[in-house]
């Protein structure tokens, strides 16, 4: 997963399982937004916090919007690790 910032302000992409795509919009140390488009074209918009924590980087899902198959209540995290020698 490749991150921009902009001031406080970071946003990035991935795609997971099944090749369902991943925008993400947020704030270091804060909230993010993430919209989850899947193969069929679903989409679903989650909430989580990101917190960085040494060379990882924590994401804590919390809820969605309840579409496409995913329940509303959604406690899931997600660990990032920093690849050595692939930051700028």
């Amino acid at each position: 997963m490749v991150v921009t910032q902009e001031g406080c302000t970071f946003r990035s992409s991935f795609v997971g399982i099944a090749g369902t795509k991943h925008k993400v919009v947020g704030t270091v140390n804060g909230s993010i937004t993430v919209t989850r488009s899947t193969l069929e074209g679903c989409v679903t918009v989650m909430k989580a916090t990101v917190v960085r924590n040494g060379d990882r980087l924590n994401m804590q899902f919390s809820e969605t919007n309840g579409t496409c198959n995913l329940p509303k209540s959604f406690p899931q995290l997600r660990v990032w690790q920093l690849v050595p020698g692939s930051a700028p």
